[in-house]
């Protein structure tokens, strides 16, 4: 067994190969405050203009989403994580990802409760 051990440590660093390129290691992180981004659900998080009955709609919510996620698309957003503010609910969230941001290869997120 201890011989297998030794063969195999022996092995593996004959089989490292030192020509490759590694770029620095970095991790970018990016803030943005969507303070005006509601879903079209009355649930009592809404500021007075963003609710059902004054006259926000689904499709406005949708336009909301395309304007953010264009920003998010353009070369500005280029991050690793985004770390969004003051987002209303999970729907919100689920609405970016589908649009734009899961394209790009964000695949997760999380939601704060407060």
């Amino acid at each position: 067994m201890k011989y297998i051990f030794i063969i195999l440590i022996t092995l593996c660093l004959f089989s490292c190969n030192n020509d490759l390129k590694v770029e620095k290691n970095s991790l970018s992180i990016i803030t943005y405050n969507l303070y005006n981004l509601f879903d079209d659900i009355d649930d009592g998080y809404e500021h007075s203009s963003f609710r059902p009955h004054s006259g926000y709609t689904a499709r406005d919510f949708q336009k909301r989403v395309e304007l953010y996620s264009n920003l998010f698309k353009s070369e500005e957003f280029e991050a690793d994580i985004i770390f969004l503010q003051e987002v209303e609910s999970e729907r919100v969230l689920e609405a970016l990802l589908n649009d734009s941001l899961r394209r790009r290869g964000y695949a997760y997120y999380g939601l704060a409760r407060v």
